[in-house]
């Protein structure tokens, strides 16, 4: 488990082809739960896996690691297992992606309404800057939806610079007491030297026991990473804070964990929305760098205060609304198509830095923009946006 988790563990017991459950996949399992200790061992003398399979041998540490007592950590035999798309409580399961502008109506979410409120919430903890706040809330719908051999598609990192410091409440932890508010799963990972140079970032196999043991890093499909990298301070990097910070860069680039089995390594395929605060540029490359804009006498905001002022119906919306944006199915007319590719070639002559990657990047936030305003198909509006975003940003950076 990951450090301060304090919900009970569970052990789940399955029978059928355990290749139908992806790593880092997430599932609803329905199953008899038992805590009887009596009932571990079926034999007097039999561990409880001999039972299912009379060829297996464990090795005494492998089966304390594998038969913990019931009275400490239950056995769900499992009868049924759906693999979930999403994780919110308040919407059905059967809801999957790709989904429509109509599923949102029919949930009853105003998409403008649910915008402008999670803008008004975001840009207030961002100490006023509601340029930061937007690019904050495009980059909490991203999600992986397609992947090529050199690029991975719908992913989209961001990195707020030039935080401001408090003295009693660190600012990662306002901004990530405010979107778990927000989002069903989110991790808040400091990169201190301390942790750094002493946790475990990748999962590791413990060959004595027979076990993989979690890392960091080794978080379920759409979690939200946020990473405070104003805990780093001086000092220096050993070998495995060099190999923790090289694993999360590998998340933030390809979207993928590497599973060290010792021997080898085994890349494992994740959907990791990674948000890194910082004073200054992260010394981790991200999809897109936003410095933010506050006055020195920015004041200390209590996040659950500014969540207390909506209603309960209000902030069940915006919860949905995250869901069910990032799930909507994103298209392109072929008018549309021809309009981009023509401004494409403008762009490049008016300006040399001009490249694939940043058109790329420009239409990554187009869509965004779109799913953020609850539509299916880019227009013209919404690509004059993108721009009008982008070249606002490359100003802030100068």
């Amino acid at each position: 488990p990951l450090p301060g988790e304090t919900r009970s563990p569970c052990m789940v017991k399955v029978y059928c082809d355990s290749q139908l459950f992806p790593v880092n996949g997430v599932f609803e399992f329905i199953g008899l739960l038992s805590s009887d200790p009596s009932l571990v061992n079926f034999e007097p003398g039999v561990p409880e896996q001999d039972i299912l399979d009379p060829f297996a041998s464990e090795t005494s540490a492998e089966r304390q690691v594998h038969c913990p007592p019931p009275s400490l950590i239950p056995r769900l035999h499992c009868i049924l297992a759906t693999p979930l798309s999403h994780s919110n409580p308040t919407l059905p399961i059967t809801i999957a992606p790709p989904i429509t502008k109509q599923d949102l109506i029919n949930a009853g979410c105003d998409v403008k309404t649910c915008r402008e409120n999670l803008l008004d919430l975001l840009t207030t903890v961002l100490m006023g800057d509601h340029f930061a706040a937007e690019y904050t809330l495009l980059h909490l719908l991203s999600s992986v939806y397609g992947r090529t051999d050199v690029m991975t598609l719908g992913k989209f990192s961001l990195n707020l610079s030039n935080c401001p410091v408090f003295d009693h409440t660190p600012f990662p932890s306002l901004v990530n007491e405010l979107i778990e508010q927000l989002v069903t799963k989110s991790y808040l990972l400091s990169l201190s030297l301390t942790n750094l140079n002493t946790s475990q970032f990748l999962p590791q196999k413990d060959y004595n026991a027979n076990r993989l043991k979690t890392g960091l890093l080794q978080l379920s499909s759409g979690t939200h990473l946020i990473v405070n990298e104003m805990a780093m301070g001086p000092g220096q990097l050993g070998e495995r804070g060099v190999a923790n910070l090289t694993a999360l860069g590998g998340v933030v680039q390809w979207q993928k964990v590497k599973y060290d089995f010792k021997y080898h390594t085994q890349e494992f395929e994740c959907n990791l929305p990674v948000l890194i605060l910082s004073e200054g540029k992260s010394i981790v490359n991200v999809d897109c760098h936003v410095p933010l804009q506050h006055s020195s006498s920015s004041s200390f905001i209590n996040p659950f205060t500014l969540v207390a002022e909506y209603s309960e119906e209000a902030i069940l919306h915006m919860r949905q609304y995250l869901t069910l944006c990032t799930m909507l199915q994103y298209s392109l007319d072929k008018d549309i198509e021809k309009k981009l590719e023509e401004d494409f070639v403008q762009m490049r002559r008016s300006d040399p830095q001009m490249n694939g990657d940043t058109f790329h990047h420009l239409l990554s936030l187009s869509r965004l923009l779109t799913l953020s305003h609850g539509e299916q198909k880019l227009s013209l509006e919404y690509w004059d946006r993108a721009k009008k975003l982008h070249y606002l940003r490359i100003t802030r950076l100068k």
